[in-house]
């Protein structure tokens, strides 16, 4: 097993044979939850093997399914005792927060790489975002990288289209930087939401 390099984990990959489709779709969502082969490699080498659609597919829907079977996992683990000790510490309850915000805020998280994907499963669980706010903020957060990064693999096998790669890139770069601009402006509204919510309670 060789993840060194795109050519080694494509490679790899086409040792399974007929089966390589499963196996990628198991390594995608292994990925997921314990990245320790980057996403970048695994998706440019679906793109080289599989082509754009088919790869795209795979990268996408194994990742969607780790990331899921994390969440699950740790909010069947840790249930609510991390939401009640924050709401005890900090008077904080994030479960009275507005659906809208929560998904916006993971939105922007997939979208922009800098928290690790296995925080982002793991905490929501713990912290106790509903189910559909995350599956859903992650199905869409996933795609962009998940199309741009298969693009860019099935490119160098291909040698053509780079121009629409770059594009696709410098769109997901745009779209990113809306997504983060809400996501400042929705902050207030989040804190705001909560204290409302609470004094609500209370009187």
């Amino acid at each position: 097993m060789d993840f060194s390099s795109i050519e080694s984990t494509v490679s790899y990959m086409q040792s399974f044979g007929i089966y390589g489709p499963i196996a990628s779709f198991i390594l995608f969502s292994v990925q997921a939850m314990a990245p320790i082969v980057p996403y970048i490699m695994l998706a440019a080498a679906a793109g080289m093997i599989y082509g754009n659609w088919i790869g795209f597919c795979l990268a996408w829907s194994g990742a969607f399914f780790g990331a899921c079977f994390m969440f699950l996992l740790s909010k069947k683990i840790g249930g609510n005792r991390v939401v009640q000790k924050v709401q005890a510490k900090h008077d904080f309850n994030i479960q009275a927060v507005d659906d809208k915000y929560l998904f916006w805020f993971l939105l922007i998280c997939r979208i922009f790489p800098i928290v690790p994907t296995p925080l982002i499963n793991i905490g929501s669980g713990l912290a106790g975002v509903r189910f559909g706010v995350f599956a859903l903020s992650s199905g869409i957060g996933k795609i962009p990288w998940a199309i741009a990064y298969v693009c860019l693999g099935s490119y160098l096998m291909n040698s053509q289209n780079i121009i629409n790669t770059l594009l696709l890139v410098l769109g997901i770069f745009v779209f990113s930087a809306i997504g983060l601009y809400g996501f400042r402006k929705g902050i207030p509204g989040m804190l705001k939401s909560n204290r409302t919510k609470k004094l609500g309670r209370n009187e």
